[in-house]
């Protein structure tokens, strides 16, 4: 089973991917990352440039407090830690994800509006980084994800923000410039051409960045690479109704900031590309983004990571961002719907992707009532199996598969492939019928039709043999559950009532408590409704919600 699983996963990927996953692990064996510290750069190399960009873009990530920064205290994942000196930022026992914020420098962001206190603090943090993070093979921060994302706030703050400051300076200024090249050097060795995505991006914005910030042989060089894949990347990330192709509303705010970026960094070609997208990259955030300000949580998404992009106010009525397979509707009284019935995404790299195919949340008069689960962390164990899994969703799982085979931390091995069989665009009512097929052949075909106070899901299973099925609802922690009886039941938000009927073949209701992730490292109790059947070759039943009054 394990063999057919891995067979079915390694399938997918780009010959690229699995010459470089080979690549990668001879280098470790073989690399010396401790040689950069004896190599140095030029003047004619490498040098600060003259000409001063100062990027005008929102902060990536939320906020820390300066003062706890000034004591080595970071704030990732709703968790707080206070960096031991001797532990030269290897932190341990702590999730890799963790580690992984604190090597991307983002919190760099939170020191620019304090003045000459923040300059001390950004400055004396990211002194202790170069002396003691050396490189070597197992240092984290040398990894290529988090060196781009640090090599680019560097260059975005020091090059642009405090570009006085560290004139000034002689000192740190050469020992900064130093280091930034040294990275960069590493990084254009170590494009992540195994995994590509976003990961590949992001790479190729650190050399754009870096290029400008700097001049001489090496930023020319760094700059026009850099140019050249994002380029490439671009066209084949940002779909065509303006989402980023993984998928994750998460990701998508990171893949705002960084186009936004790129506009200004980029070469000619790259920076008009950049500009043409943004717009409807920020119209699909508007979509994915809930009443009460927040994005929906479908596939690994997690409130909080990153800042919100400015997006406008988005009209009433259905929408559709049909690339991405999310379709949805809002009401002028605050009513919001967004449902899943996309591929799990890239197909060479559905690493973000959960098993949610046809699920949906479901939001009432501005406040969040049917929910996902969220992600909790991105470490393997059972809390991820479990985020990850169908059950996790507002949908149903058959014979207690997953609609997709998400196993491990981010592999992917059979993927169903859904269909949208008919829609209805209009400003007064959403209409969507979408369908899917496992692995084992089943089908499971559901529609959805949603008015102001009401929705009704219709679903229906067929397939060869007996079948056991079970749907969940998974409800917000501050609606309140009471069953009627097998098929109905009262749920309660603050002053409102909603009935829910469950009409069909047998379907009997039952109260799950399960909990519920809005954001990394958080999970707090909700209930939840299962609704199990059997079905013997084809089933089909009706829940109706509906808002009294």
């Amino acid at each position: 089973m394990r063999l057919g699983r891995l067979i079915r996963t390694l399938r997918w990927l780009k010959r690229e991917q699995l010459f470089y996953q080979v690549l990668n692990r001879l280098r470790k064996r073989l690399e010396n990352p401790a040689s950069l510290e004896r190599r140095r750069p030029s003047a004619d190399q490498w040098r600060l440039g003259e000409q001063v960009i100062v990027p005008d873009v929102w902060p990536p990530v939320p906020p820390q407090s300066l003062s706890e920064l000034a004591q080595r205290k970071f704030r990732f994942l709703n968790d707080t830690h206070t960096l031991d000196p001797a532990l030269a930022w290897q932190p341990i026992g702590l999730p890799r994800l963790w580690t992984y914020n604190l090597h991307y420098f983002d919190w760099l962001w939170s020191c620019v509006d304090h003045g000459d206190a923040g300059w001390q603090v950004a400055r004396d943090l990211t002194t202790n980084w170069i002396a003691t993070h050396l490189p070597r093979s197992c240092a984290t921060g040398w990894e290529p994800y988090p060196s781009s994302l640090r090599i680019m706030n560097w260059s975005l703050l020091f090059g642009g923000r405090w570009r006085e400051q560290l004139r000034n300076d002689h000192a740190f200024r050469e020992l900064l410039t130093t280091s930034i090249w040294s990275q960069s050097c590493w990084l254009a060795a170590h494009l992540e051409y195994h995994l590509l995505a976003n990961h590949l991006l992001e790479n190729a914005a650190a050399l754009v960045v870096v290029g400008r910030c700097f001049d001489g042989e090496d930023a020319l060089r760094f700059r026009q690479r850099g140019n050249s894949i994002a380029a490439r990347q671009l066209r084949e990330q940002i779909l065509d109704d303006g989402m980023h192709f993984e998928r994750s509303a998460m990701y998508h705010a990171r893949m705002c900031w960084l186009v936004a970026v790129l506009q200004v960094y980029g070469d000619a070609n790259v920076a008009a590309m950049a500009g043409q997208l943004l717009p409807r990259m920020l119209d699909a955030m508007a979509k994915v983004t809930h009443p009460d300000g927040q994005i929906a949580l479908l596939n690994d998404a997690a409130i909080g990571v990153y800042v919100q992009p400015p997006i406008r106010e988005t009209a009433c009525g259905s929408w559709s961002l049909a690339n991405a397979g999310y379709f949805g509707w809002r009401s002028s009284q605050n009513d919001y719907l967004i449902v899943d019935c996309g591929e799990v995404g890239p197909t060479y790299q559905p690493g973000h992707a959960h098993a949610d195919t046809l699920s949906f949340e479901w939001s009432l008069a501005g406040q969040r009532f049917i929910t996902d689960t969220g992600t909790f962390e991105y470490s393997v164990g059972s809390q991820r199996n479990y985020d990850r899994s169908t059950l996790a969703h507002n949908t149903l799982s058959i014979n207690g598969q997953d609609s997709s085979e998400v196993w491990g931390g981010f592999r992917v091995g059979y993927r169903c492939v859904p269909k949208v069989e008919s829609q209805c665009q209009s400003d007064h009512e959403f209409r969507l019928t979408g369908s899917y097929s496992t692995r084992n052949n089943w089908q499971h075909r559901r529609t959805f039709v949603c008015r102001t106070g009401l929705l009704t899901i219709e679903d229906q299973v067929t397939g060869k043999g007996t079948a056991n099925i079970e749907g969940r609802f998974h409800f917000a922690p501050d609606v309140n559950v009471e069953l009627q009886d097998d098929s109905n039941a009262v749920l309660r938000q603050r002053d409102r009532k909603i009935w829910l009927r469950c009409d069909g073949d047998g379907a009997r209701m039952r109260i799950l408590e399960t909990r519920y992730s809005p954001e990394f490292g958080i999970n707090q109790p909700r209930w939840s409704i299962a609704i199990n059947c059997e079905s013997m070759g084809q089933t089909s039943w009706r829940s109706q919600f509906c808002v009294d009054g």
